[in-house]
């Protein structure tokens, strides 16, 4: 289906955050992050997790669905820190539902790693019925930029080179690229 610069696109989902971060994690789910960062708006800052989909259930007689709607399956609590830009790269095959994440967040990139598929409880308040999920755990964070004031993260990049070992890169207001050997972050998890 394509658009008419005339139509305007549908409408996916309706997030509770302002958002500034999104990635595709595998061919069925988005992660948004964002947020309203540490004034004291009312606004969470959170990672959260959609699901594609076309309908709660199959219709059985086969017809086509419209539209393409995302359901929230989980949702991640980042504290007073807004997730201002983030990256994501597959971990494990393709149907093992394992992703690294990486999250800049003020002055901190922090790593998160999502240990495969699960289904979001019925009771919690994501979007009902169950819905396929993944499970997240914080694996570690460090200070990525170093300015004197207004110290901020401003972009983040996996190296996706199949033939070298897993690094991310950081760009911060302090005017620094930094590389970061991600498979150390995996291997010091932050314990709880």
């Amino acid at each position: 289906m394509t658009w008419s610069t005339k139509q305007k696109p549908p409408v996916m989902t309706t997030i509770s955050i302002p958002a500034y971060g999104i990635k595709t994690l595998g061919s069925r789910h988005i992660l948004v992050g964002g947020g309203g960062g540490a004034a004291a708006t009312g606004v969470k800052n959170e990672l959260q997790l959609y699901l594609l989909t076309y309908n709660q259930f199959a219709k059985i007689e086969g017809g086509k669905y419209k539209h393409l709607i995302g359901k929230k399956t989980a949702t991640v609590d980042t504290g007073l820190r807004a997730t201002m830009n983030m990256d994501a790269v597959s971990i494990g095959p393709p149907d093992s539902g394992r992703y690294l994440i990486a999250a800049g967040q003020d002055d901190l990139c922090v790593f998160y790693e999502t240990s495969g598929f699960d289904l979001a409880p019925v009771d919690s308040d994501v979007d009902s019925p169950s819905q396929l999920s993944l499970r997240f755990q914080e694996l570690n964070k460090v200070k990525s930029t170093e300015a004197a004031s207004k110290s901020y993260q401003l972009c983040v990049r996996f190296d996706r080179s199949p033939s070298k070992p897993l690094r991310v890169a950081t760009g911060g207001t302090d005017g620094y690229v930094r590389i970061w050997d991600a498979i150390g972050f995996c291997q010091n998890r932050v314990r709880s």
